[in-house]
This record gives C-alpha cells, sequence and structure tokens, in this order.
C-alpha cells in the first residue's frame, strides 16, 4: 500500500489516483475530485491525468539555476586593472552573485508556496460540497429534535391528564365500593329485619305424613305459649353448614303480623324444651335435642357458623339476639363482648371490642 504524496496518508488501491507525469500517487480528496466527478471526465483525460504541481508552466529546475550563477560571470563584472584591485573585485563579484541567488531563491520559494496553494483551493469545492451535507444533515436534525420535543411535551402531558383521570376513577371507585357495601349491609339489614316475624325449630325428626300443626301445637303446650297468633309453618331445607346430613330439615314458623308479641314470646320461654327431646313430640325413634332459635338470612347464618367455629374454647357463650351475633366468656364477663359483622359480598369479618354497656358504635347490645 503506497501513500499519498500531497498528505503523505497511506491510500488504498480503489482511492487512488496516479500522476502521468510524475507518477506520484494521490487521494482524490487531496487533489479536489471525488470518485463520481473523476469518473465523469473522459477516458484520455482520466489516462493522461496530471497532478496540481505538473500542470504548472515548465520552469527551470532549482539546481540547474543556481548552477548557472556560478557558471557565467556576473554581469558588469569588468576585470581589475591592477592586482590592489582584487578584493574590491571579488567583493562585487560576491555581492552580485548573492543577489543573483536571493532571486534565484525567492522565485523557488514561490513557485512552492504556489504549489501548495492551488492544491489547497483545489480541495475546496470537496469541502464545501462536505460542509453542505453537514450543513443540511444539522437542519433536518434539528427540525426533527424540535418535533420530538414537542411530541415529548404534547405525551407529558396527555399523561398528566390520564394519571389525573386515573386518579378520579380511583376515587370513584373507592366511593362507590364503600357505598355498594353500605347498600349491601342495608340489603342485609332489610332482609334480615323481614325475619322477625319468625322462628326455626331444630331437631325434630320428620316423619311420614307429618301434621306440623300438631307438632306446633305439642311445642307451645310444653313451653306454655299460644299458637294462636301462628299463620302457617312449614319445613324448609337448611343452609346452615351442618356436620351430618342426618339432621332433619328446620321448621320455619311464622307469625301474624299482630303476633310480634308472640314471637318474642316463644324465643323467651324456648329454654324450657332444651331437655325434650324429638321423640317426645312426634313419637319416632329419634333423640335430637329441640331448639328454638331466630330466623336468620343465609348471611348471618354462615356468619354465626363461622363465628362459633373460629371461636370454640376461647368463648364459652355464642347466641343470636335481634340478628346480631354476640359472645361472652362466661357468666361473670358480663361486659366484654365481642360482635362480629360480616361485609356482605367481600367475605371479611371485623370485629368490634369494647369494655362498657352500648359503646363500639351502638353495635354492641348490653345484657
Amino acid at each position: 500500500m503506497s501513500s499519498c504524496f500531497d498528505c503523505q496518508q497511506l491510500i488504498s488501491a480503489a482511492d487512488k489516483l496516479c500522476c502521468y507525469e510524475c507518477k506520484n500517487n494521490y487521494h482524490y480528496g487531496c487533489v479536489g475530485y471525488t470518485k463520481t466527478s473523476f469518473g465523469k471526465l473522459a477516458a484520455k483525460a482520466k489516462s493522461n491525468w496530471k497532478c496540481p504541481a505538473c500542470k504548472l508552466p515548465p520552469k527551470n529546475d532549482a539546481i540547474t539555476s543556481v548552477k548557472s550563477i556560478f557558471d557565467s560571470p556576473p554581469p558588469h563584472a569588468p576585470l581589475p586593472s591592477v592586482a590592489g584591485n582584487l578584493d574590491e573585485y571579488f567583493r562585487n563579484m560576491e555581492l552580485s552573485l548573492l543577489s543573483k541567488l536571493k532571486t534565484e531563491l525567492v522565485s523557488l520559494i514561490e513557485e512552492k508556496i504556489l504549489k501548495d496553494i492551488q492544491k489547497k483551493v483545489g480541495a475546496i469545492p470537496q469541502v464545501k460540497t462536505h460542509l453542505d451535507e453537514i450543513t443540511q444533515s444539522l437542519s433536518l436534525l434539528s427540525d426533527r429534535y424540535d418535533t420530538i420535543i414537542a411530541e415529548n411535551q404534547q405525551s407529558r402531558e396527555k399523561i398528566s391528564r390520564l394519571e389525573k383521570t386515573v386518579l378520579n376513577i380511583n376515587n370513584k371507585c373507592v366511593y362507590l365500593e364503600k357505598c355498594n357495601v353500605a347498600l349491601e349491609q342495608e340489603i342485609h339489614a332489610f332482609e334480615q329485619a323481614s325475619l322477625n316475624d319468625r322462628i326455626e325449630i331444630v331437631g325434630i325428626e320428620q316423619l311420614p305424613g307429618e301434621n306440623l300443626k300438631e307438632v306446633i301445637s305439642k311445642v307451645g303446650d310444653i313451653i306454655n305459649v299460644s299458637t294462636s297468633e301462628i299463620e302457617w309453618a312449614r319445613r324448609t331445607t337448611t343452609t346452615r353448614p351442618l356436620k351430618t346430613s342426618a339432621k332433619p330439615a328446620p321448621i320455619v314458623v311464622k307469625f301474624k303480623a299482630s303476633g310480634a308479641d308472640s314471637r318474642d314470646t316463644w324465643l323467651a320461654q324456648r329454654r324450657k324444651i332444651m331437655e325434650v327431646t324429638s321423640d317426645k313430640i312426634t313419637g319416632g325413634l329419634a333423640t335430637n335435642k329441640i331448639y328454638i332459635n331466630e330466623a336468620l338470612t343465609k348471611v348471618t347464618r354462615t356468619l354465626l357458623w363461622n363465628t362459633k367455629k373460629q371461636l370454640h374454647g376461647v368463648y364459652k357463650y355464642i347466641w343470636v339476639s335481634s340478628g346480631k351475633i354476640l359472645v361472652k366468656k362466661s357468666e361473670a364477663f358480663l361486659d366484654s363482648m365481642l360482635m362480629y359483622t360480616l361485609v356482605v359480598g367481600v367475605e371479611v369479618e371485623e370485629c368490634w371490642f369494647t369494655l362498657a354497656r352500648g359503646c363500639a358504635r351502638g353495635l354492641i347490645l348490653s345484657l
């Protein structure tokens, strides 16, 4: 690999121009060409191409010029007539030769400078072309940068608006969720209130062709309460989780609208039947204990079941009063009670504790 005669850098064969005259190699860019522009020249012009230095008008070689100075006597230097004038003669000759040498050196220097200038000037068009391309690229990049900045600002504004929208939606969702929970609790309270005219009798064996009216009448006689305010009675499938499937379905008893006091009397006297078994009522073989309970919704029934399961062994008494589940540890521990309330649809249990009667947001009832 040869080097460029102008910049002295290595030059590849693909980027090499060879002068027809001096046989020196040049880069295309060092002599003001590109491959494309040089390729547009005629075939003869390309084969006879000369570098800028060889294109200059021919001049005498510097060594020949300097040599000629010493070969010819200085002009107007007459020979001395006497020997005493030899010093002056040689001094004049020296001055004349120095003057002529100075003139030739100045000419050579000017020629060299001119060649260098011509080379640099020849490269100006290519440099200008590169500068134009760079300027155009910078202009495009500047426009693109401005566009990106504007788009980025728009994106930031959109993101900010979307964040505010999402925050508002989240706030609305939280509000709606609270409203939904409150509504479900109200619905549950309403459903439970709608059962305030009913009781459930659990544990009575179901025999073929049974007469529920007679069964209810026997139960009323045992606990000394009237059955005149009862509107109807029927068996129903249980929704409460049971340990076995052998237990009979409870009997639901509905009282008349005027029988609210009669229902309360049945619940107040229900302890009297705790020692009575099913066979004493139906004459059957089952000896199940009989219980009289408040009629509960599915939610309250499930909550009661979970309360008994989770607090077994912790609290001695667990019961229902007016649709609310109450517990206490012992007979002496009257004022410290725990109430479970179920958030409908979410299945989250919350606990309220109190050390005084009537506290805990009015949800704990005093004994």
